[in-house]
């Protein structure tokens, strides 16, 4: 294994999942390969790596009308919805 097969990995992570997922994925790696390093072989395959760069990216929240809110039993119940009416 040298340094091009993890940038490969690495390429391949990016492809199929988020930048997220596959920079936690590296560290973990990189965080192997230093144990291994300490423990018996002396070079460190990821010492010149980079890791992925993370895009945020803004999950949308959907709101309900305050329309369909309502305080009272849900219709063709008589349970309470769990929502607050009015000031506590």
């Amino acid at each position: 294994m040298d340094a091009q097969d993890i940038q490969q990995w690495k390429a391949q992570l990016l492809h199929r999942y988020s930048g997220a997922y596959a920079s936690i994925q590296f560290r973990a790696l990189r965080q192997f390969f230093k144990w291994r390093a300490a423990e018996d072989e002396p070079s460190d395959l990821m010492a010149r790596l980079r890791a992925p760069k993370v895009t945020v990216t803004a999950v949308p929240v959907r709101r309900p009308a305050a329309s369909t809110a309502t305080c009272g039993p849900a219709p063709g119940t008589r349970k309470r919805t769990g929502l607050s009416c009015g000031s506590a």
